[in-house]
């Protein structure tokens, strides 16, 4: 990892189609962007960054294997809807240079091509699905393995086209499965950037 003089602002997003998991205080609709930017100005600080990549199957499946298999040319039968999707998992990881050189967890985020549809859209709740779930997953791990109290982690779901969680059951039991098994993921592809 190099060390660099730079400011990053990243915005992450997804889709889901069940709601959405709000970050902003009570009677808030939209995020306040000059605050967040000024503040994240603010506070800035000598960085080091990682970039990291590996393929992760078994998560996802390909939810429209006859059209992909007509692109292709391929018999459909013959495709395996888990293998016939993008594996890739990227993440950027920041630490931060403290003064002494050493360096500690500031933050990451990753892209992965999944669907936020682990929980069907037939409920009352607002929810992240299973990427509200890595999420949880990662953040409380780096802690625990760093040892630090802040740490910043967001995602994207990167090409997700045809590509859905691979559920056995659309419910939230399924999405905390597969957002702690994509969470595993993560976290090891992050301790390997160290």
């Amino acid at each position: 990892m190099g060390a660099y003089s730079l400011t990053v602002t990243v915005i992450p997003s997804t889709e889901t189609d069940t709601g959405f998991i709000s970050i902003l205080p009570p009677n808030r609709t939209t995020p306040d962007l000059p605050s967040i930017t000024i503040l994240a100005y603010q506070s800035r600080t000598k960085a080091k960054a990682a970039v990291g990549h590996r393929e992760v199957f078994g998560w996802t499946r390909n939810r429209a294997i006859v059209p992909y298999s007509k692109n292709h040319d391929q018999d459909p039968k013959q495709l395996d809807k888990t293998k016939t999707i993008n594996p890739h998992l990227t993440i950027l990881r920041l630490d931060r240079v403290n003064e002494d050189g050493s360096t500690s967890p500031m933050g990451a985020i990753h892209n992965f091509s999944i669907h936020g549809t682990v929980v069907p859209f037939a409920n009352n709740l607002y929810t992240s699905d299973s990427h509200g779930i890595a999420e949880r997953y990662v953040c409380a791990w780096v802690k625990e393995k760093y040892g630090i109290q802040d740490f910043v982690y967001g995602l994207s779901q990167g090409t997700a086209g045809d590509i859905s969680p691979n559920w056995e059951k659309q419910d939230f039991d399924e999405g905390i499965r597969i957002g702690k098994g994509i969470a595993q993921h993560a976290f090891d592809l992050f301790c390997e950037l160290d």
